[in-house]
């Protein structure tokens, strides 16, 4: 069975119906290419917590905050940014 990118992400991030509804389509690659670097890193349970947590790095916005206002690739970019350990390992 096929599922769709927009059903992916809202299931993968534990989206109402309304919040899926709302991700623009243009931002569904780069939502997905994000869901495929959280599934790998973190838990399940975790993940819709994750994405609706305030970052400060993120503005005090959550990831779910950046998807909704139509930014998938600063999503994409942040997410990546999360699990970059050779950068953080650089920063210590």
């Amino acid at each position: 069975m096929h599922v769709s990118p927009r059903e992916h992400v809202a299931t993968t991030w534990g989206l109402s119906a309304e919040e899926a509804g709302s991700l623009a389509g243009e931002d569904l690659p780069a939502l997905e290419r994000a869901t495929g670097v959280l599934v790998t890193y973190l838990r399940p349970e975790a993940l819709a917590h994750v994405v609706r947590r305030p970052a400060e790095r993120l503005g005090g916005r959550s990831l779910l905050e950046l998807a909704l206002a139509g930014e998938g690739s600063g999503v994409e970019t942040a997410v990546r940014a999360m699990f970059d350990f050779e950068a953080a390992s650089r920063a210590t």
